[in-house]
């Protein structure tokens, strides 16, 4: 993994970003001094919350978490509390409706024999909370989270790679599972609500031969019925594709963004998939979906854009002999190639319909030193 921190900005085609002068504000939130992590959530004009788990309990037993509002200026409005079920952590967060929908599951212990969750809803416009809880399987690692009207759905990879789709009723708190292709091993990578035609798309790798893993977009209605499933065709077959991103055209059609990784010599595996010690992106992909149909597929190296090779060092390329499927089957080739380990993708669209594909390439790790020394007369310093 490269030891550098850097952010990949991929261009589909050409434009021109202008740099603004910004003015920093520095504020400062009360908490406990046990407390590790903070969690931020922007809301537009109305500012934003910041959010964490406190070290007290209610008459309940319950957790209470504080959630703070602060207005454009960073002026704190108010702090509250939301009461949940102990040994919570944070997953996700949506916006939609008018509303902030924070997702919070159990963290995975063997005293439990069932998982649960909680989904706090915060009204942006009355500045009020309401919660709804339900159980899920134990273990399970939620792959997305999604809200379309009062529907929310969760995706799940369970233990032995099996999935599931969950849709709550976030009025009446009522469940309807879904099992993904019961019998089937598979993992979820992510989900995408589209928002406009009140459909859930989610992206599973799939061995349905039980020799290959493939991708598979399955589209739901917010009842929780299926409604398409899209194989998708890889025309090179030592990549494989990660991090997707949806973004919605006018006309139907689906334009997806992502990462592939590169895996030679074996056949990928689910084990390769869950991997996410060593660093394995190698380059970018944009894929097209109209009338439910894959029309294209680019890949796009990142050893190929002519400014990167200024931030790689000669040590950190590799050359992988292989075959490209591009080309007759008979001619080997130096692949030259190098690996990140690359989080939060995300597309933006420009004025010009450009859309610009980014990726952070360092993934940041913080944590809380509280150790105090003394001077010679006993005065404590930090």
């Amino acid at each position: 993994m490269l030891q550098k921190l850097f952010l990949f900005i991929i261009l589909i085609s050409t434009s021109f970003i202008y740099a603004q002068k910004l003015d920093a504000v520095r504020i400062e939130v009360a908490s406990d001094i046990d407390i590790e992590h903070f969690h931020v959530e922007p809301i537009g004009a109305d500012g934003l919350l910041i959010f964490y788990e406190s070290g007290e309990v209610n008459k309940e037993k319950k957790r209470k978490w504080y959630f703070g509002l602060f207005d454009i200026k960073l002026k704190q409005q108010w702090l509250k509390f939301v009461p949940l079920y102990d040994k919570m952590e944070f997953v996700s967060t949506t916006i939609t409706n008018g509303n902030v929908y924070f997702l919070f599951k159990n963290i995975n212990s063997e005293r439990f024999d069932y998982g649960y969750y909680e989904i706090v809803i915060y009204n942006i416009k009355n500045q009020s909370f309401t919660q709804v809880s339900g159980s899920i399987p134990l273990k399970a690692v939620v792959a997305g989270f999604e809200v379309i009207d009062n529907t929310a759905c969760i995706a799940l990879n369970i233990k032995k790679y099996t999935t599931d789709v969950v849709f709550v009723n976030l009025v009446t708190g009522d469940v309807n599972p879904i099992h993904i292709n019961e019998g089937v091993q598979g993992y979820i990578e992510t989900m995408f609500a589209d928002i406009a035609h009140r459909v859930f798309y989610v992206v599973v790798k799939q061995n349905k031969d039980r020799r290959y893993i493939t991708d598979h977009i399955i589209s739901y209605s917010v009842s929780g019925s299926m409604l398409k499933e899209i194989d998708i065709e890889n025309t090179e077959t030592i990549k494989y594709f990660r991090d997707y991103v949806f973004v919605l055209r006018n006309n139907n059609e689906l334009l997806i963004f992502g990462t592939y990784d590169i895996l030679t010599g074996r056949t990928l595996s689910f084990k390769d998939v869950e991997d996410e010690k060593e660093a394995k992106n190698a380059g970018m992909f944009f894929m097209k979906i109209a009338d439910g149909k894959q029309q294209s597929l680019y890949f796009y190296d990142f050893m190929g854009f002519g400014n990167i090779n200024g931030t790689i060092r000669l040590k950190d390329v590799s050359n992988l002999k292989t075959t490209n499927d591009s080309v007759p089957l008979q001619k080997s080739n130096q692949l030259i190639s190098t690996s990140f380990s690359l989080s939060e993708p995300d597309v933006f669209k420009t004025e010009n319909d450009n859309y610009i594909f980014s990726a952070e390439a360092y993934r940041p790790y913080y944590r809380s030193e509280t150790r105090m020394d003394y001077v010679f007369y006993g005065r404590p310093y930090p």
